[in-house]
């Protein structure tokens, strides 16, 4: 009499033998059953291979491949790798010559780069700060150097100037930039003909931020020393070729943003 066997493995794994008891089980594949993935979902150029996860790999041929993307059959897929663009549940079905199988579940998630949606500018304060808003599937975090990364996307205490906005996925997929302005109205300056602040100008200007920005410099008693563009080195301390005593001067900065700032420095001799 024949009897059909049938040894369901807990595993995941079933083999079948035909013949007269006793009978003989046979090996089902070796394989590792989980696996994850990465891929960046924004760029259909990023691709990476999964595959049946042999422990010897180099006994691929001896082996037949299904696979599947949530639970659906991929048409053609019958490697032992696969490469893919997109994230899903993919599971591949191993078989043996004594059709022997198991499944093996690769689970790939996706990331993208950051989309940088506003920058977030407080400026022309004593605590100027940066809110930088983004989306994207990403894990992100910020910088304002490429070098020295942090979690929060808030800057606080910035010094005035130009700067650039980078924002790394964690992932990998990518990093984000924006150059931003935060302008900043010096204090004081040392008009001494030493190199060093020799001339006082609004910062955080160039050819690309409010480079219409003019700017008006008077005394005390209202008289205009000077009226000059901010993309300029700035005032020198001079009314007619005439060095200016040390004292607080009045500016009044048309932005080319529209806003109009007024107020009072120092200068030192």
């Amino acid at each position: 009499q024949n009897i059909r066997v049938e040894v369901i493995n807990p595993i995941n794994t079933t083999c079948k033998a035909v013949g007269n008891i006793p009978f003989i089980v046979n090996p089902v594949p070796k394989i590792n059953l989980t696996g994850t993935e990465l891929i960046c979902s924004d760029n259909p150029s990023f691709t990476k291979t999964i595959d049946a996860g042999l422990q010897n790999s180099a006994t691929s041929s001896s082996f037949t491949y299904t696979w599947y993307k949530n639970g659906t059959l991929i048409s053609n897929a019958i490697n032992y790798t696969l490469t893919v663009n997109s994230e899903g549940v993919y599971t591949v079905e191993v078989k043996n010559t004594q059709n022997c199988t198991r499944t093996r579940t690769i689970t790939v998630t996706a990331s993208n780069i950051a989309t940088i949606n506003n920058v977030s500018i407080k400026d022309l304060s004593d605590e100027n700060s940066i809110e930088v808003l983004v989306s994207g599937l990403g894990d992100y975090v910020y910088s304002l150097d490429n070098s020295n990364y942090q979690t929060s996307n808030i800057f606080t205490n910035v010094e005035s100037g130009i700067y650039t906005v980078y924002v790394k996925d964690l992932k990998n997929c990518g990093i984000a930039t924006q150059d931003i302005s935060i302008l900043g109205i010096p204090k004081f300056f040392t008009p001494n003909d030493d190199g060093f602040n020799d001339f006082w100008n609004i910062k955080g200007i160039n050819s690309n931020f409010n480079s219409k920005t003019t700017i008006n410099i008077f005394d005390r008693y209202g008289k205009l020393l000077k009226q000059f563009s901010a993309t300029s080195q700035g005032w020198n301390g001079k009314f007619n070729n005439e060095p200016q005593p040390a004292d607080d001067y009045w500016f009044v900065i048309e932005l080319a943003d529209g806003r109009t700032s007024k107020g009072h420095f120092a200068l030192k001799r």
